[in-house]
């Protein structure tokens, strides 16, 4: 691989992008005046959309070839390095924050050897590098790497250094930053990491002068569907930014959801075990929430939006299009992406937001005196329409709804009272046994009490309610739809679909939400009294418990018993 010819006074200042997906990082840096040389990622789809947005012509590789020193060697000299190892294994919402570490620790490393090279390389012209990833990898990152930690201790031997010397100085070297604060429409934490060579401080970037919110980006686009023709649309992002109604892409879609989906999020949203609330519909007045790498409609990180097509149930709220996705994350409306949706959201939940980037970019610049005069074009790339879009402009249509796993874990409570939940689960919360039963919990953390709800749990329940609340009773047993769901047979539920025959849910999280509907509407929200069980087998549980939970005993006992 040739080198680019070394810079002069003349020459705009070089960036190459590790593990550059989609290309915020690149495209943070381009917008302030950098000239993006190369990209560096595995995924082909990823490399196809920095490619096209960046005017390059890169192929796929793994940076896993760099622990090869040759292969570091055979890389263009830059005067910019950055990196964005991929986060999934230090991300918190990925088994907990429990997954392995190990292939990311190992990523880390191989590009932390590059830029290593890059910087105690003889005449060397680095001037600044970058490593971004999730909050949760600064644990995983040492303060010192010397080149021995990096398998440079010949290298580092044969430019006159010993191999325990100080190569990089890391996980002190920088911040938890939002991106919020630099002028993205998302509240989206990351740990960014670095160096000006020369000073070895980071390029700490100043904020913007106002936070940004998601109404205004959702506002500034059209409405899916809803394609105005003829006129433009003006980036909510950059004002001076404008592109054709016809040519704005991935918008004009239906991205409604199932009502099962958007009842299983806002469950985990509103009525989280051991979290706390969250918004449903998202808070327009409020940057976004982070958007994450995996499209998911049902998880408590939905984002969800009411439909501006009039629905209730299915299709009654919606995610963002990609378009919109990409805005909050601050690319530009002229900014293209490859392969499928599901390709589209993993790269833009991938990247670095682009506002976040040229801050730190603005930075270097102002610490480093680089030469940055290449004029910045915000147009859209050429070939653009060598790829597909979503844009069908079609209502969607709710024929193919989803299946569920019938071995996936469900364990949800109607209400969360008094340090208190009742749960309907398929899962023994200690021993794991695969059985439906429902469980009280008390307690938070690992000293968690938990008892399992037997017949005389229930029969205790019915004498409380028939004292304080007997039309409670009545409902569950007459007249309810609690009644005609819960005389399904629970081995039913194990089964892969959400939907009877008839068209009616008879996922068990339908039975929940009915139980946390009836208890509301007889006790209203706040009303709450507390029963003395002591003289109660319901005293396992807990000596004094919330009427809605002894009601959440009861309804659920049923179905069980």
């Amino acid at each position: 691989m040739s080198d680019h010819t070394c810079m002069g006074k003349e020459k705009n200042a070089r960036v190459i992008d590790f593990f550059c997906g989609a290309g915020g990082f690149s495209e943070g840096f381009r917008q302030a005046g950098f000239d993006i040389i190369m990209g560096i990622d595995n995924w082909k789809p990823a490399i196809d959309t920095h490619n096209m947005n960046h005017g390059l012509e890169d192929n796929v590789m793994d940076i896993l070839r760099f622990e090869d020193i040759d292969n570091i060697n055979n890389l263009p000299n830059s005067e910019i390095i950055v990196g964005s190892p991929p986060c999934v294994s230090f991300s918190l919402s990925n088994r907990g924050g429990s997954a392995d570490k190990s292939l990311g620790v190992r990523l880390i490393q191989a590009y932390l050897k590059v830029v290593a090279v890059k910087k105690h390389q003889k005449n060397s012209v680095l001037k600044a590098w970058l490593m971004e990833n999730v909050p949760n990898s600064r644990n995983f990152v040492k303060d010192i790497y010397t080149f021995e930690d990096l398998g440079l201790s010949d290298w580092a031997k044969s430019i006159g250094k010993s191999d325990r010397d100080t190569a990089l100085k890391v996980q002190t070297n920088g911040d938890v930053l939002t991106a919020s604060d630099y002028g993205a429409a998302q509240a989206r934490k990351r740990f960014v990491c670095g160096e000006i060579v020369k000073t070895g401080k980071f390029p700490n970037p100043s904020k913007a002068n106002s936070i940004k919110t998601l109404g205004e980006i959702l506002s500034a686009l059209p409405e899916p569907l809803k394609m105005n023709n003829p006129g433009v649309i003006v980036d909510p992002n950059y004002p001076g930014v404008t592109v054709e109604n016809n040519k704005l892409t991935d918008q004009y879609y239906d991205t409604g959801v199932y009502e099962i989906e958007w009842r299983k999020a806002e469950s985990q949203k509103t009525n989280h075990p051991y979290m706390g609330k969250m918004s449903i519909p998202e808070n327009l007045d409020k940057p976004s929430r982070t958007i994450m790498a995996t499209r998911s409609a049902s998880t408590r990180e939905a984002v969800l939006y009411k439909s501006e097509l009039i629905r209730k149930g299915d299709g009654e709220f919606r995610l963002p299009t990609i378009r919109e996705a990409s805005s909050i994350m601050g690319f530009p409306i002229t900014y293209v992406f490859s392969g499928n949706e599901a390709n589209k959201w993993r790269q833009i939940g991938n990247a670095v937001c682009p506002h976040l980037a040229k801050s730190l970019a603005e930075s270097i610049k102002s610490n480093t005196k680089l030469s940055t005069n290449k004029k910045y074009s915000f147009e859209l790339p050429e070939n653009y329409l060598d790829f597909k879009y979503l844009d069908n402009f079609n209502v969607k249509k709710f024929t193919n709804p989803p299946k569920r796993n019938p071995g996936a874990l469900f364990r949800v409570h109607p209400i969360k009272t008094g340090n208190m939940t009742v749960a309907l689960t398929n899962k023994h919360p200690k021993t794991g046994e695969k059985n439906w039963a429902v469980f009280a919990f008390t307690g938070t953390g690992k000293d968690y009490h938990h008892v399992q709800i037997r017949g005389e749990h229930v029969t205790d329940c019915e004498n409380i309610l028939n004292q304080y609340y007997p039309e409670f009773v009545n409902e569950i047993k007459l007249n309810s739809e609690i009644v005609k769901q819960s005389e399904i047979e629970l081995d039913k539920l194990n089964s892969s679909h959400y939907y009877q025959k008839d068209g009616h849910a008879n996922h068990p999280l339908s039975i929940i939400n009915n139980i946390k509907y009836l208890i509301h509407s007889i006790i209203g929200r706040g009303e709450d009294i507390v029963i003395d069980a002591r003289n109660f087998t319901l005293s396992e549980i807990k000596e004094a418990i919330p009427i809605s939970q002894v009601m959440s005993i009861y309804a659920l006992g049923l179905i069980i018993r």
